[in-house]
């Protein structure tokens, strides 16, 4: 499990995806696909660097594990 809400670490989270929102890759292939315009992108990434200063911030990513038995 990884977990983003200390200060530093929402910070570092949440301007690595705001970049990446609207970047040369995420971005790019978004607005080129028509899943997304640039100013829906901005809006995004603006979301993400605003999360990213609530003290009460928390990103979790949850790792499982499936086992099944034939």
């Amino acid at each position: 499990t990884w977990t983003w809400a200390t200060t530093d670490t929402r910070a570092w989270w949440g301007e690595l995806w705001a970049d990446r929102t609207v970047g040369p890759g995420l971005g790019t292939q978004a607005v080129e696909y028509g899943i997304a315009t640039i100013e829906e992108l901005e809006d995004i990434a603006a979301a993400w660097r605003s999360w990213s200063q609530h003290d009460d911030g928390t990103f979790v990513v949850v790792h499982g594990e499936v086992l099944a038995r034939a």
